[in-house]
């Protein structure tokens, strides 16, 4: 609860910032000649980055404050997906094998934290690993298991994550779930993947189990219950884009820094910008000239008038302008919140340039 409390605080000020990072590193990275190194530089910088972004979605994810989006997936797609990457950062002297079965059934799921889990896991043997080298082992099948204590077997989704790496003693193996323990070096870890894992699983109604043996590796069982429900196809062809770019946007952030990149982004793109730095300025705006404005997009925490406040005395004027919301902290209960004042879209940050085009690109298809 109390680390709850501290990321809700700390979590918009620090979206802020990788936001800035995000943009300014993306306008860089477009006008950076094609030297390998110069670009090579710029990409370590935009991959740090994102590091940091997930080090925030862990702890929101571990306190509760995020929102998640189940819904019926294969889980051997999510886990091929994650091991094309896994295995581009593994040292050569690391080897993955996997055993996965793709007739698996669906698992109900957010897709994100099943990245986390997979990514987490694998990080963790590489660490385990990265001395002498070993091998990183993935299974995936079907089974039949009983999920918790006294309950029947019933079908379920195994995930096995081994490594051949140091292993875990004993009595650190007792508290490996526990928020913040870590056996890693200082500077190696946060100590939350391990509890955001055993947090997501629990939210599943699945089981986790870990097995260790000093110098001989550590294995991870997870089980997810299957579910019944059909996943849902995506009928949106991402080949398939219209051109919005000759749009007017309406841009609102209270961040100078962001408001000025975003509206260089957006102009670079070919749209018309006016811009305002908080709620009661863009609404003198939009009333000024109700027609002028295809869109607006504007950030969710502001003084004076918040986006969710800007959006509500837009509705008053009987507009149905697109509103698209920026925000760091979103929880089921905003979106809802955010339908029935009449909010089109959402968009969660740190986002970078080409996710909010995407988003914009998507309003013509709704």
């Amino acid at each position: 609860e109390a680390v709850g409390t501290m990321v809700g605080g700390i979590s918009h000020e620090l979206n802020n910032v990788l936001q800035s990072i995000f943009l300014y590193g993306g306008l860089i990275q477009d006008k950076l000649p094609d030297d390998e190194d110069q670009q090579a530089n710029i990409s370590h910088l935009l991959k740090d980055g994102e590091r940091a972004k997930d080090i925030v979605k862990q702890v929101l994810t571990f306190s509760r404050e995020t929102k998640v989006e189940m819904r019926p997936q294969a889980l051997h797609k999510l886990l091929l997906e994650s091991l094309v990457l896994q295995r581009a950062s593994l040292p050569a002297n690391i080897e993955i094998k996997h055993d996965i079965d793709v007739n698996c059934g669906l698992v109900q799921c957010d897709k994100t934290q099943i990245h986390q889990i997979i990514i987490n896991l694998c990080n963790n043997a590489q660490h385990a690993m990265e001395t002498k080298g070993g091998s990183l082992t993935v299974s995936l099948k079907q089974i039949q298991a009983s999920l918790f204590k006294g309950d029947p077997e019933s079908e379920v989704i195994e995930l096995i994550i081994s490594d051949t790496g140091h292993g875990i003693n004993t009595s650190d193996l007792e508290r490996i779930f526990d928020p913040f323990f870590t056996t890693k070096q200082f500077d190696k870890g946060t100590g939350l993947g391990l509890s955001v894992i055993h947090g997501i699983v629990e939210m599943m109604e699945g089981q986790i189990s870990v097995t260790s043996k000093v110098g001989t590796g550590t294995t991870f069982r997870i089980l997810f219950p299957v579910t019944d429900a059909v996943q849902e196809e995506n009928s949106l062809n991402s080949d398939a884009v219209p051109d919005v770019m000759n749009r007017s946007i309406l841009l609102v952030d209270d961040e100078e820094s962001i408001r000025v990149a975003t509206q260089v982004v957006f102009t670079h793109r070919g749209f018309t910008v006016d811009s305002a730095s908080d709620g009661e300025q863009a609404l003198e705006l939009f009333k000024a000239n109700p027609r002028k404005y295809d869109l607006i997009v504007t950030d969710k925490s502001m003084p004076k008038m918040s986006g969710v406040e800007l959006t509500r005395a837009i509705r008053d004027t009987n507009s149905d302008i697109p509103i698209i919301l920026s925000t760091g902290h979103l929880g089921i209960e905003d979106e809802e919140e955010f339908k029935d004042i009449g909010i089109t879209s959402y968009i969660q940050k740190p986002w970078t340039a080409e996710e909010l085009i995407k988003k914009i690109q998507k309003l013509d298809d709704n």
